[in-house]
């Protein structure tokens, strides 16, 4: 890039420093509502369908538990019912007499052989006569069941008892009672007895299930059988939220069958999958929300990095880096831009210090030449003419630099151009040999301040600042390098300067960084040499 190249583009500005442009809400805000907004829809909805899940399951398995608990139901009452009717074929007999209870018994015993029941027949004063439990004629005293045989009796009434204890079983028993009369007229109970062990495994023959758990239970709560342990039944019949129960009645007994199983054998999400669903749900939004602000973190960090090398005035000596590709992309242009930034702004506060200068160098040279005119005009008319044609001259060189018209420069015509305001070639005073070099139009305008800083020198201090004073200007290629003398003679002796002023600071400038050439300097009796090594590649741009 040149040194004299202006840069027209303004710096990139993030906003006042301190400041972000727009709104205030920070980027791990935002990342998490948009978290929260992507979650809690999608949480809410699984919500709502596990709650209509749920809901549906436990219908479906309420409709489950009512059809199994009226089966069970539906068996002990088909249970009890074929007892009555036997009971009925018994109460029909004509042995209830004294001298048939024999044969009644031992018929009895065949009958009911392998079923678990048993019959017994009962006087007036409920006195047993007749059971079928132990060997006819055996020492028999009154039932255990004395207050339902007394009201059938008194009543007429077929009755279902509740369990309780056998006394001659020494077991859980219930008793389905009807009354029947003799031929003489007397009175007789017909108890036919079951075993509750029994009657359970009739029952639930006909409603066994691997999950489903089933119950049967007397009029007073007492339990006659269970398809479970007995506290598992009562706390599953008894409603508790852990199971899901039914209970139906059995028609003609005041008794009752119940349902159940257990709600997680079942697969239902009750209370307790559900506490688990939104704790999990809970968790799963703190994490989302942990995760978006952490995630806005390392992007705030990264943006805020960025917008912190946008708004350098110094662009820093390492790269800034970020995790995150795109963010690294943006910085990566920011720092290249806040490079080329301050590169354009030391190259423009160089021409601005050269364009003083130069406006110095300006009212310098026309001081000369006023003086110069003056001496040597023989009238004002004279020296008006004469100041018009060297300032004419000087304008055209002015414009050359600034304007920059260097299409298909030459070496040759740049210092014409450059020098010919300086001094007329025709008075001996500049002397120019070398063949045309093509220049680019960037090394035309970088070359011509050399030439023009030369020129400059010469006139106030060298060569051109005496009468006599001459500059000889050669160049010639060697290899890849063009090689140019800068040669005075004529005029005061040059010495070594004490510092180096910026006319020569700028020609090193631009001889060693703008082209990456060489500059010798040897200062002689019979004024400045200086040499040059300019790498042709540099010259033409090529």
């Amino acid at each position: 890039m040149s040194a004299v190249a202006i840069a027209e583009e303004a710096p990139v500005r993030l906003g006042p420093r301190g400041e972000t442009p727009g709104g205030r809400v920070p980027i791990r805000a935002l990342m998490a509502l948009f978290v929260a907004a992507l979650l809690l829809p999608a949480l809410i909805f699984f919500g709502v369908l596990l709650d209509g899940v749920a809901e549906r399951d436990a219908r479906e398995a309420r409709e489950q538990a009512d059809r199994l608990a009226h089966r069970v139901a539906f068996a002990a009452a088909t249970r009890i019912e074929a007892m009555s009717a036997i009971l009925s074929v018994f109460a029909s007999t004509t042995e209830l007499e004294d001298g048939g209870l024999a044969r009644l018994h031992a018929r009895a015993v065949g009958a009911l052989a392998g079923t678990g029941m048993n019959l017994l027949v009962l006087d007036e004063d409920l006195r047993q006569l007749l059971n079928t439990r132990v060997a006819y004629g055996a020492p028999l005293g009154r039932t255990s069941n004395i207050p339902v045989a007394a009201h059938v009796l008194e009543t007429g009434e077929r009755l279902v008892s509740d369990v309780f204890i056998g006394g001659v079983a020494k077991r859980k028993v219930f008793n389905v009672m009807a009354r029947a009369e003799t031929g003489s007229g007397e009175r007789r109970v017909l108890i036919l007895t079951s075993d509750t062990d029994e009657f359970g495994r009739v029952v639930e023959a006909e409603t066994a299930s691997d999950i489903w758990r089933h119950a049967v239970f007397d009029g007073a709560g007492g339990l006659v059988f269970a398809g479970a342990p007995d506290p598992e039944a009562v706390e599953g019949c008894a409603g508790s939220e852990d199971f899901v129960a039914s209970v139906a009645a059995i028609p003609g007994s005041g008794w009752s069958a119940c349902a159940w199983a257990d709600s997680g054998a079942l697969g239902q999400p009750y209370d307790g999958p559900r506490r688990r669903f939104l704790l999990a749900a809970a968790a799963l939004l703190a994490l989302g929300l942990g995760a978006a602000l952490l995630v806005g973190a390392v992007v705030s960090r990264a943006i805020s990095r960025a917008a912190a090398v946008g708004r350098a005035s110094e662009p820093p000596a390492k790269r800034p880096a970020s995790v995150i590709r795109e963010v690294d992309e943006v910085l990566a242009a920011l720092h290249q831009e806040a490079r080329a930034r301050a590169d354009r702004e030391a190259e423009l506060r160089l021409v601005m210090r050269e364009t003083g200068h130069r406006a110095k160098n300006q009212i310098a040279i026309a001081t000369a030449l006023l003086r110069m005119s003056a001496r040597q005009s023989a009238s004002v008319e004279e020296m008006r003419d004469d100041l018009a044609r060297r300032f004419a001259a000087l304008a055209r060189a002015v414009d050359l630099e600034v304007e920059g018209r260097a299409d298909s420069a030459t070496l040759r015509r740049l210092a014409e151009a450059q020098l010919a305001t300086f001094a007329e070639r025709d008075a001996g005073r500049l002397l120019l040999d070398g063949e045309d070099v093509s220049l680019s139009r960037s090394a035309a305008r970088s070359l011509g301040l050399v030439l023009h800083e030369l020129a400059t020198n010469a006139s106030k201090y060298g060569a051109w600042s005496t009468e006599a004073g001459r500059v000889s200007l050669s160049w010639r290629r060697a290899g890849e390098d063009l090689d140019v003398e800068w040669r005075e003679e004529g005029g005061p002796p040059a010495a070594q300067p004490e510092r180096t002023g910026f006319g020569a600071s700028l020609i090193g400038a631009l001889v060693e960084r703008t082209f990456n050439g060489r500059i010798e300097r040897s200062f002689t009796a019979e004024g400045l040499i200086l040499r040059l090594a300019l790498p042709l590649g540099g010259l033409t741009g090529a």
